[in-house]
């Protein structure tokens, strides 16, 4: 509707202008356009200022923002309905207080926002938050100091929960997930605090999120506590997807990981207190090698020979055989190292040469080369990049440019980073 214009005459009482019920009823239609524009909005300073409540419920409606304008306290708990939202338009400002003993917030089958608020429920968690169909309603939590709670929350198959610059200085438990039909979890910018040693910041427990983003997390437990809480072996992060956690902060005594460890390739951990960085890498050397290395024919690569030792493993299998086989996920380019002694069985001055091998097939252009002899060994480097994807292996092999003569690979190391 375009706005309606009263006509309020050219000069005071000259009757030019509209009638006085034309004029209000185009202010009432302006008002009305004014208030449907804006959604609905309550504005609320004390529980009964709730407009659907019972004698232990408050419900916030369907699409409807509630409005701080005081610090208060409830002893009721909020039934969130999907587009409800609330607010005390600053983190610092208004607090909403629960003394009940039940959930704070309970979200069923609804997508539920809140933001600049301040909220404390010393007796409870938080957020209860359901989605019964899986995998279709939201949660966000923007800008909310959670002041105490005897837990953060729960999520159970929810489709995603975004937690954002929030903080909770003093609650007992963290935050907990359920469910196999969650597609992403992203927090950011928050922290927590806790006493209890019996804290997790996040318990993953069985459930399965294809997409997780924890960056910038601060957690600060005492010794018993966990940061982040799954199942070993990736259980919590699907085939084909990726857990990232970036500059995230685990003190006070606490363990930052249980079950998880930073060679699980379906995580990547980055600059974080004080986990290790992921760092995929394999090595493995072979020292003090009598073992002959068989050699069929002049000019023919073949495996070298030699019980190697497994120095670093992630990322990767590496066997006794000098073998590396990459099990990530994703391809990725890698800096190989080959560092070996040789010499022949017998004779002397026989030239040879040592290559990077792929999957069995010897890249040719790494080949370097070197004159060696009946104990005359020499060392030779091998330096190279390749692209590997999950299940491709790395192997040295040698081959004699001389003749026949067998060749002993008596000290060698493999390493890809």
């Amino acid at each position: 509707m375009a706005q309606q214009i009263v006509n309020v005459g050219t000069e005071a009482n000259d009757r030019t202008g509209d009638d006085w019920r034309t004029a209000f009823i185009k202010t009432v239609s302006n008002i009305s356009e004014l208030y449907a524009a804006l959604g609905s909005t309550v504005y609320v300073s004390s529980e009964a200022d709730f407009p659907t409540q019972d004698g232990t419920t408050i419900t916030l409606e369907q699409n409807t923002v509630y409005v701080l304008g005081a610090s208060f306290t409830v002893a009721k708990h909020f039934v969130c309905q999907t587009g409800s939202s609330i607010t005390g338009w600053s983190q610092n400002g208004y607090t909403l207080t629960y003394s009940g003993t039940g959930s704070m917030f309970e979200i069923t089958d609804a997508s539920f926002y809140i933001h600049d608020i301040n909220v404390s429920c010393p007796l409870a968690q938080v957020y209860n938050a359901a989605d019964s169909l899986g995998g279709v309603h939201t949660f966000k939590s923007q800008s909310v100091e959670i002041s105490g709670a005897a837990k953060w929350g729960t999520f159970d198959d929810l489709r995603i929960i975004i937690v954002d610059s929030c903080g909770a200085p003093g609650v007992d438990d963290g935050i907990s997930f359920a469910g196999s039909s969650m597609v992403g979890v992203l927090m950011s910018n928050s922290g927590m605090q806790s006493t209890s040693a019996s804290f997790k910041g996040i318990d993953l427990d069985s459930a399965s999120i294809p997409f997780m983003d924890l960056a910038s997390l601060r957690m600060f437990a005492p010794a018993g506590a966990y940061g982040i809480s799954g199942l070993a072996s990736n259980g919590n992060i699907p085939s084909g997807s990726i857990a990232d956690v970036t500059g995230c902060a685990f003190l006070g005594g606490m363990t930052d990981l249980e079950n998880i460890t930073v060679d699980d390739v379906r995580w990547n951990f980055t600059k974080n207190n004080p986990t290790e960085d992921t760092n995929p890498v394999a090595m493995a050397s072979v020292n003090g090698n009598s073992t002959e290395t068989v050699i069929a024919a002049v000019n023919t690569p073949v495996k070298a020979v030699g019980v190697a030792t497994i120095e670093a493993s992630s990322f990767f299998t590496v066997d006794t055989s000098l073998k590396a086989t990459y099990i990530g996920e994703r391809q990725k380019a890698f800096l190989i190292d080959i560092n070996a002694t040789i010499e022949s069985a017998s004779g002397t001055n026989k030239d040879i040469s040592i290559y990077l091998a792929k999957d069995g097939t010897v890249i040719a252009n790494s080949a370097k080369t070197n004159r060696v002899g009946s104990g005359d060994p020499k060392n030779t480097t091998v330096f190279w990049t390749v692209d590997l994807v999950e299940t491709e292996n790395i192997e040295v092999y040698v081959e004699n440019n001389s003749d026949a003569v067998n060749l002993i690979v008596t000290d060698a190391v493999l390493r890809a980073h």
